[in-house]
């Protein structure tokens, strides 16, 4: 059989007798014979032989559309394989040319060149500095080997530092201490750059008031410092206070306060005898307000008349007092105990005396 043009249709065969036939005659077969069966085969029913010339011909079966239809294909060319995306990262670049060393050591070579050059041209260019002489050593004789007699230096005699004296720059106005166990109706502070009479009437000057208005005024100077009774009593009573001793016999920190009515502001003051104090001598004293005239410089305002002093109780307190000719204005001073209480209005004087 021819070799088949078309590899994708098969080659079919089609047996039919005479093929047969021939196949045996070629292989030294005889004639096709009827089938006797063997005995004891009678029973079964014979097979009419049939002529080989009677039966058809087996159709040869007809290719199928497809395989007729079907023309000879030309093998199609390969797909084209995508390298991975690594491989593309490198193709169609070049690598890049390596670096020569050469540069880098011709650099090197000129850098210590210069170096080497700056080196043996510093000392031409710039001013050397002189040198300083080297110490010698000295050399070891009979000096160093029995040296003499070894001198100490004299000691430094240091005169003793003297103390001066700290004078006290005053007591601080937050350490005030008020006479008054029963509270004021209000405590103010009155600040004085320097105690005169005016300044002491400017500074404790208040309206009138129809309600009775008790308070206690804290004297201190610019440096929060109480300004002492000493100071105090020398500007409203000095020549009854005239003696340095009489002064001095009272606590530094006195109680000052002021009431106020319909009629004006009445100033008056609580001062304590110190420990120790001679009482009898300052109450002596003290008697000096009926024939000094210093009585008035206690009223806020100017009072006029002749004082004519009589005695007088506020409360547990024995009194000596005094009017003038302006309404309200009665000078009163007494002692409760080791405390000289001092009023320039009866009213005023007594709402003190409870307090203390």
């Amino acid at each position: 059989m021819a070799d088949n043009p078309n590899p994708q249709i098969r080659d079919i065969t089609i047996r039919t007798m005479e093929s047969d036939q021939k196949s045996i005659a070629q292989e030294g077969g005889g004639e096709p014979k009827p089938y006797t069966p063997p005995m004891g085969m009678d029973q079964f029913p014979k097979v009419p032989s049939m002529d080989p010339s009677t039966v058809p011909p087996i159709p040869k079966p007809e290719p199928s559309r497809d395989s007729w239809q079907t023309t000879p294909q030309t093998p199609s060319a390969p797909l084209p394989v995508t390298p991975p995306r690594d491989m593309m990262a490198g193709m169609g670049r070049e690598k890049p040319p390596k670096k020569s060393m050469f540069p880098i050591v011709l650099a090197a070579l000129a850098v210590i060149g210069v170096g080497v050059a700056l080196y043996l041209l510093a000392p031409s260019l710039f001013t050397k500095k002189q040198a300083e002489p080297a110490l010698e050593e000295p050399e070891i004789g009979e000096e160093l080997l029995f040296p003499g007699p070894v001198i100490e230096p004299e000691e430094e005699i240091i005169p003793p530092i003297e103390e001066e004296e700290i004078t006290p720059s005053g007591v601080p106005a937050s350490s005030h201490l008020s006479l008054f166990a029963t509270p004021p109706d209000s405590t103010e502070e009155a600040v004085f750059s320097g105690m005169t009479l005016g300044d002491f009437r400017a500074a404790l000057a208040l309206s009138p008031t129809e309600v009775p208005l008790f308070r206690e005024v804290v004297f201190t100077d610019q440096n929060q410092n109480l300004v002492s009774f000493d100071e105090v009593i020398s500007v409203l009573a000095p020549d009854t206070f005239a003696a340095t001793d009489i002064r001095e016999a009272f606590q530094p920190d006195a109680t000052y306060y002021t009431y106020t009515n319909a009629q004006g502001t009445w100033f008056g003051f609580a001062a304590k005898l110190k420990t120790g104090a001679n009482r009898e001598a300052v109450q002596t004293a003290v008697k000096g307000f009926e024939t000094t005239g210093d009585v008035p410089n206690f009223f806020l305002s100017g009072v006029t008349g002749s004082p004519a002093w009589k005695g007088g109780v506020a409360g547990d307190v024995t009194s000596r007092y005094a009017t003038f000719a302006e309404t309200g204005a009665a000078f009163n001073y007494g002692w409760s105990g080791d405390v000289l209480l001092v009023g320039t209005s009866y009213q005023g004087f007594s709402s003190a005396e409870t307090r203390l």
